[in-house]
C-alpha cells in the first residue's frame, strides 16, 4: 500500500488490503516471537504510524522487548552502547 503513504490518514483501504495487513501483522509478529523479542516490541512497532519519524527505543524498552537483557550486556561488554541509546 505504498501507493498511498504520502497521505495515509485521507486513503480508502478496501477489505482486500486490509487482509493484506492483518497477514503482514501476523507475520511481523512470528518473526519478533521466533527471534525472541516480546509481544511489547510488536506493541511498540505497530504504535508508529507510517507518516511519523521513527521512534527509537530508550534503554528500558530495550530491556522490555528483549532486545539487550542485562546478562547480554554483561557478556558483550556493550554496556556503552546500550547506555547511549534513547538518553
Amino acid at each position: 500500500m505504498g501507493d498511498r503513504a504520502n497521505d495515509a490518514k485521507a486513503a480508502v483501504y478496501s477489505a482486500d488490503d486490509l487482509t493484506i495487513v492483518e497477514r503482514d501483522i501476523g507475520r511481523l509478529a512470528k518473526y519478533t516471537f521466533d527471534m525472541g523479542g516480546t509481544g511489547d516490541l510488536l506493541l511498540l512497532s505497530l504504535n508508529v504510524p507510517p507518516w511519523e519519524e521513527l521512534h527509537e527505543l530508550s534503554r528500558e524498552e530495550l530491556r522490555r522487548t528483549n532486545l539487550v537483557t542485562t546478562n547480554m550486556v554483561a557478556q558483550t561488554g556493550i554496556v556503552s552502547a546500550a547506555s547511549s541509546v534513547g538518553n
